[in-house]
């Protein structure tokens, strides 16, 4: 069970801050009480010695002050739900991992996590994956790496590919397959030195076997 100690009503507590103890107290007991009736709804394994619970969860912007940071309500919100899996892989860490170490300083001694590298670059958008794992039922064994799959074995998405491209794109097809004809909302504009580009990003669905 994750660590509330932040919600304990102190004598100097402004009424606004008791409040706001109380309230959050309550919701933490809403959100356990439904994550178990949830978890029993849905067949879930409560055998914990033969089954652990596995979730992914993409928290926006997690370590950034963008939309102003989280405060304590909020990771305690989020540590309730951590606390009824045994292993959480986090989307959308940020480089900063202060929010992250409050996260796992609620969630108790019994939790550690292993984070990736921050990807940079634009199409990275310096953001890292957070694994939490649960030391009583997880075991780390100290090696990691990447999968790499062999060319005939990736996965082709039916919906297209989204790409970038700095040096533009020619396309060929074929007189059987289908043309790229069509309204796109996208004008040229001509640069100071001369260099003629796109006024916006364009997107042009193309057929996969191209």
């Amino acid at each position: 069970m994750p660590f509330y100690t932040r919600i304990t009503i102190e004598p100097q507590d402004s009424p606004a801050a008791r409040a706001k103890k109380k309230r959050v107290a309550a919701k933490l007991l809403q959100l356990g009480e439904a994550l178990s009736s949830h978890f029993a709804s849905a067949g879930s394994r409560s055998d914990h010695e033969r089954f652990v619970r596995i979730a992914t969860w993409n928290l926006r912007e997690f370590g950034s002050s963008r939309y102003g940071g989280r405060d304590y309500e909020c990771l305690y919100y989020i540590a309730e739900v951590i606390s009824h899996f045994e292993l959480v892989a986090l989307q959308e860490v940020r480089e900063d991992l202060s929010e992250l170490w409050e996260l796992v300083k609620v969630l108790g001694p019994d939790w550690q996590y292993i984070a990736t590298d921050v990807t940079e670059g634009s199409a990275g958008n310096g953001e890292r994956m957070v694994f939490l794992y649960n030391i009583r039922r997880v075991h780390f064994r100290n090696i990691a790496g990447e999968l790499t799959l062999k060319e005939g074995g990736k996965i082709r998405a039916a919906f297209g590919e989204r790409l970038k491209l700095n040096e533009g794109l020619r396309v060929k097809t074929p007189q059987d397959k289908p043309t790229l004809s069509g309204t796109y909302e996208a004008r040229i504009k001509t640069l100071k030195n001369g260099t003629r580009k796109l006024d916006r990003d364009l997107e042009i669905p193309l057929p996969l076997s191209l």
